[in-house]
């Protein structure tokens, strides 16, 4: 009931610190609006595991060790490892994959 996001309903607006377009909060489907809630809470979702991934692959500016905490996102329509994903920054920003690190967005709150 939730495809990945298609990137013609996204801004084309485009974070000058990164480089990286633009998603809006609200813009997100539910379960990683809930996520993003429950992370920031200090929580993990429930059947979520941290991926581990490249960061300086997926486009994200170089940071020490441990800045970076990426967080599976729940589908709600399979019960297999999700495609979705968000990124902490420890300073607060957020990054969206609805296609598994494919390509990256910038979460703007």
């Amino acid at each position: 009931p939730y495809p990945a996001l298609d990137p013609e309903q996204i801004g084309t607006d485009t974070d000058p610190e990164t480089g990286l377009t633009w998603v809006a909060l609200d813009d997100l489907p539910p379960t990683a609006r809930a996520t993003i809630t429950l992370v920031q809470a200090g929580g993990t979702p429930p059947g979520s595991v941290d991926a581990e991934v490249d960061i300086a692959a997926v486009g994200l500016p170089e940071q020490p060790d441990g800045y970076y905490r990426t967080v599976g996102v729940p589908r709600p329509d399979e019960s297999g490892p999700s495609p979705w994903h968000l990124v902490f920054g420890s300073d607060g920003e957020m990054f969206w994959t609805s296609n598994d690190f494919d390509s990256l967005r910038r979460v703007q709150e």
